[in-house]
């Protein structure tokens, strides 16, 4: 059995619940048994590192940005985002700095994952179809472990196959519909990214509520329309700090970013590190290294 190292800082707010269920010869007889499971809310400094832990890990992030190391990767996990571990490997994740990040958890185990392996041979976050349904699946596991019966360790075996069966389905699902209002405004935010742009306005004008607009561009960019304009951001800041000696604060505000510290924050988000590293190392990040 492999050693279980663990280090965390649990930095949570008020609401933030936790519970493990009882030890049950019948819950390990069930194709899906529940460890321990929670709602977290996390404030800025939460952070956990292990590996050796005996247990799958599934987090559905609710509001907010968490980021994950898992097997070499690094992702964001995004509001509406699922994703699964084997904890057995070393794996790290916490709350990105100066953002919230909401999640529920579940540690689960399994008579069998047959079929399942896809959601965690590498790291995956899944953007459920429908979240407020795996929301509600989560809540009522944490409900029913609190004073645990028979009924609900068949109701956790249940709920946890449903949920992982709708991630499989999504990271599977056909590819999007490519809508050329949503294509036209994502030309639009290249174009004009160093402009005070706003959510709701370019919503209006592709004629959609807001909800919906961003739902629609991530189906068919992979990411929400605020990050694709932090992106064409950073990357002409990463194009300013390679081919100019113009400060980051003149940067910042030359990309379109209201203060130095917001343009330092999402190139760090994006490129795992500061401007000013980024230029000391050569100009290229480990991405484009290799």
């Amino acid at each position: 059995m492999k050693e279980h190292f663990a280090e965390y800082y649990i930095d949570y707010k008020e609401g933030s619940v936790f519970t493990a269920t009882q030890s049950d010869p019948l819950q390990r007889m069930l194709p899906f048994f529940v460890e321990s499971c929670g709602r977290v809310y996390s404030a800025d400094r939460y952070f956990i590192r292990r590996d050796g832990l005996e247990s799958y890990l599934l987090m559905l992030t609710t509001e907010g940005v968490g980021q994950i190391v898992y097997r070499g990767e690094r992702r964001l996990l995004e509001a509406g985002s699922a994703v699964v571990i084997d904890c057995r490997d070393y794996h790290e994740y916490g709350c990105t700095a100066g953002n919230i990040w909401n999640f529920y958890y579940a540690h689960f185990n399994a008579r069998s994952l047959e079929g399942f392996q896809c959601l965690f041979e590498r790291l995956n976050p899944v953007m459920l179809r429908e979240p407020r349904v795996g929301e509600n699946m989560l809540e009522e596991i944490y409900s029913r472990s609190i004073q645990s019966s028979e009924t609900d360790y068949y109701r956790h075996s249940h709920l946890l196959s449903g949920l992982l069966t709708e991630m499989v389905c999504g990271q599977k699902q056909d590819p999007p519909i490519v809508r050329t209002e949503i294509s036209r405004l994502a030309e639009y935010i290249r174009i004009h990214f160093t402009e005070e742009l706003h959510i709701d306005d370019l919503a209006e004008r592709a004629g959609y509520s807001r909800y919906y607009f961003i739902h629609l561009f991530r189906e068919q960019f992979g990411v929400s329309p605020h990050r694709y304009l932090n992106r064409c951001r950073v990357r002409h800041g990463k194009f300013l700090l390679r081919s100019t000696d113009m400060t980051v604060v003149q940067i910042a505000d030359k990309v379109g970013y209201s203060t130095p510290e917001l343009f330092i924050r999402h190139f760090k988000t994006e490129n795992a590190m500061t401007p000013g590293e980024y230029r000391k190392s050569g100009s290229r990040t480990p991405e484009e290294k290799n």
